[in-house]
């Protein structure tokens, strides 16, 4: 085998083994974002009810209204739903999600003074939406 393709296979393994550690080392810090996310919901679930969730997460979301910020706030939400005490009339109104043109209106409606971008907002009240229809939903 010649010099340059010895070369050539030590970059391209060190490039490959550089690829693996990052992308490792990019897993690893969201499980940690994640487990500290979901500690943080749990915590503030024990001592608030399903408005306080909704309107922390959406505060959350506020101080940086971007997607990517929007995987943290929304499980802040989920978790936060799942733990928090029952707020009166939370979920009257919501429309089965299956229902896509009275979900268009309920978010457009909830999310008209949120101070937060369309996309972002709709997220953020479909996971409220799921939670008022599904198994989780504390009655």
């Amino acid at each position: 085998m010649s010099r340059g393709v010895k070369i050539t296979l030590i970059v391209v393994g060190v490039v490959v083994l550089l690829l693996v550690v990052g992308v490792v080392g990019i897993g690893f810090y969201f499980y940690q974002s994640t487990q500290k996310v979901a500690a943080e919901a749990k915590a503030f679930a024990a001592q608030s009810d399903q408005a306080g969730c909704l309107k922390e997460a959406m505060s959350r979301q506020k101080e940086n209204d971007s997607p990517f910020n929007l995987a943290s706030s929304g499980a802040f939400l989920a978790v936060c739903l799942e733990g928090s005490k029952p707020t009166a009339g939370f979920c009257d109104g919501v429309p089965p999600s299956s229902d896509q043109q009275q979900t268009v209106q309920w978010v457009k409606a909830r999310c008209q003074s949120s101070g937060l971008t369309e996309v972002t907002c709709t997220a953020l009240m479909t996971i409220a939406q799921k939670h008022c229809e599904g198994g989780t939903r504390k009655r």
